[in-house]
């Protein structure tokens, strides 16, 4: 532990000082600005690349089709695999991923207006 200790102090980001049979350890400034990073670094680590680029995908369909005139019957058959897809991802995001989660439920209440037929002020934000 001690060679740790030595190595993060050689390049300042602990301090120690001995205190009795004790040694106390200390982040310094910069140690504290490493420590944030490293928590940013962390929760960017932690997101769903896989379900953002099937957002991405389902974002950029409904781009393309929200203007398609669409039988009642064939709003159920194109929209409705991408709403259960977008329910599936909004519940595996649902704690790991709040931003994407959030962008998951716009798409499927987005999903839910063109599987109704209501297309006039809907466009796709993001």
């Amino acid at each position: 532990m001690s060679k740790i200790l030595g190595e993060l102090e050689k390049y300042a980001i602990v301090e120690s000082e001995h205190s009795g049979r004790m040694r106390i350890v200390k982040l310094t400034e910069d140690g504290r600005i490493l420590a944030e990073k490293l928590r940013e670094l962390k929760e960017v680590l932690n997101r769903d690349f896989v379900a953002r680029k099937k957002l991405s995908i389902v974002k950029r369909f409904l781009e393309n089709y929200e203007n398609k005139n669409y039988s009642r019957i064939e709003r159920v058959f194109v929209y409705a695999p991408i709403e259960f897809e977008l329910i599936k991802i909004a519940e595996k995001l649902k704690d790991r991923d709040v931003e994407a989660y959030n962008f998951a439920m716009e798409l499927l209440s987005k999903v839910n207006v063109f599987k109704a037929g209501n297309y006039s002020g809907h466009g796709i934000s993001k």
